[in-house]
């Protein structure tokens, strides 16, 4: 009985090091390994104040909804997956979730296995005024975080791996990405810009 119980433990080590064995010479992430397919389209992830008009009154705002779309790795039955929360660019003045590269990148990553959110967030700013410009990122950031927090919400949704959640973005997204990920409230107080006309919150 004990080298019955010795032989098993054995098989069972050697089965689960080929198991791992085979899942480091995979090239999940690095390779397109799936089809992927957009699974969700503009899904509201937000609500917040937006500049109206031509931007230059920062206190002419309506209240907006924001919406991102889902991309998925079709036929993957792993439990949990990464996530890339992805912003496009466009100075902060113009874009969408969609625009090139955007929709291609995300199909793309899917096909790797990643499971990705594109978004939309509040666009626009006084282009003759830096204190402008700032409240602009700032609220963008906002936005991307707020994105975060809803993917985190849906994780068993979605199969993600929360603690394989990646901000990223072109141009004026991967300054939101950057912000997002290593700013933190705290140095809110060396942008005075974002307490006034109105706080942004």
């Amino acid at each position: 009985m004990f080298w019955r119980l010795i032989c098993l433990f054995l098989a069972l080590y050697v089965l689960s090091t080929l198991d791992a064995k085979a899942q480091c010479n995979s090239s999940r992430y690095l390779d397109s390994v799936f089809t992927s397919a957009r699974t969700l389209e503009n899904r509201v992830y937000n609500q917040a104040h937006a500049l109206q008009g031509t931007c230059a009154i920062e206190a002419n705002t309506s209240f907006e909804a924001y919406a991102l779309d889902v991309y998925e790795p079709t036929g993957d039955n792993i439990a949990r997956r990464p996530a890339i929360v992805y912003a496009h660019g466009g100075g902060f003045l113009i874009g969408n979730k969609r625009m090139i590269p955007v929709d291609q990148y995300c199909y793309k990553m899917a096909e790797r296995g990643f499971v990705v959110f594109s978004i939309d967030y509040r666009l626009c700013f006084n282009t003759a005024s830096t204190p402008s410009i700032e409240r602009a990122v700032y609220r963008s950031v906002q936005d991307m975080n707020a994105a975060i927090r809803w993917v985190k919400a849906k994780a068993d949704s979605f199969r993600v791996d929360t603690n394989l959640l990646f901000a990223g973005g072109n141009s004026a997204g991967s300054i939101m990405a950057i912000f997002a990920t290593y700013g933190d409230e705290y140095e809110r107080i060396d942008i005075p810009s974002t307490y006034n006309n109105p706080d942004l919150g």
